[in-house]
């Protein structure tokens, strides 16, 4: 985050791809889409909890977060912002009914 500067909003999709699940995916991604661009660490969650402190840190008082999180990993992305000190936590539903955005109020 730029030195000094504070947001009403952070909105993240950072990776979230579980190292497991690479191999898994679709050809069509794989193929085009970089590594590690998409993994991040055992469980997919790496990158949001290392970055999300800093996040935090750049937000006014009031101000939200917002991430994109891979299937299956709303709650424990959840739980780390209520941990860190977030209220009004709560998952977002994708098309599909799949909760894929965590939000989060200072």
């Amino acid at each position: 985050m730029p030195d000094g500067r504070r947001f009403d909003l952070v909105l993240a999709n950072l990776p979230y791809v579980g190292e497991d699940e690479w191999e898994r995916l679709a050809p069509e991604i794989t193929r085009y889409e970089p590594r590690e661009a998409l993994v991040a660490g055992a469980d997919g969650v790496e990158a949001i909890a290392s970055t999300v402190p800093a996040a935090l840190a750049a937000l006014e008082p009031g101000a939200s977060l917002a991430l994109e999180v891979g299937a299956g990993q709303a709650g424990p992305v959840a739980e780390l912002l209520v941990d860190l000190g977030l209220h009004q936590v709560e998952g977002r539903q994708d098309l599909a009914g799949i909760p894929r955005v965590v939000l989060g109020s200072q």
